[in-house]
């Protein structure tokens, strides 16, 4: 549904929510917490108090990024290897910028997340196509501010499965 504007009101995100099916903690927690968002009355809110809901989203979304992470055994490393291993600064924004390890399938993922880009910013990241890496701009999964940064992932070609097979909601999933 939608409001007078056209913009998607709280019952159309309510709506993605299959809540009912499911008889656990963490279901209640949720219906918890939609139950006090539309007490709240969102339109109602002022913008100081729209943007602590907001930052609490971003909280919530990077918590459970980085536990499926964890869980699929990936560990961060903090900034990128100068030299040849790495991507060149040039063709990529570097802010935010970590490594993702999966040593027990040898695999190496360079993240940066970068505020929103311009399309030049984003055609530069061909470049690194042309020298053999695997590029991934997604938005909503970054560790650092999701929903306001992207990420870009980065690893060597040759190095990775099908994206189909590597993936779930985005994020790598060891081989």
């Amino acid at each position: 549904m939608t409001g007078a504007d056209g913009l998607p009101d709280f019952d159309t995100y309510q709506g993605r929510f299959q809540l009912d099916d499911r008889d656990d903690a963490m279901s209640a927690a949720a219906e918890h917490i939609l139950a006090a968002l539309r007490a709240t009355e969102p339109a109602s809110l002022d913008r100081d108090q729209l943007d602590l809901l907001d930052d609490l989203a971003a909280t919530i979304m990077g918590m459970v990024s980085a536990e499926l992470l964890r869980r699929d055994g990936w560990q961060l490393k903090p900034g990128w290897f100068p030299g040849e291993t790495s991507p060149l600064g040039e063709f990529v924004t570097v802010d935010h910028a970590y490594r993702l390890v999966h040593e027990e399938h040898e695999r190496w993922l360079y993240i940066s997340e970068p505020y929103p880009q311009t399309a030049d910013d984003l055609a530069r990241l061909s470049a690194l196509v042309e020298q053999v890496w695997h590029v991934e701009v997604r938005s909503g999964l970054a560790l650092h501010y999701p929903g306001h940064t992207l990420r870009i992932q980065l690893e060597r070609a040759g190095a990775i499965t099908e994206p189909a097979e590597q993936v779930t909601r985005g994020l790598p999933r060891p081989i």
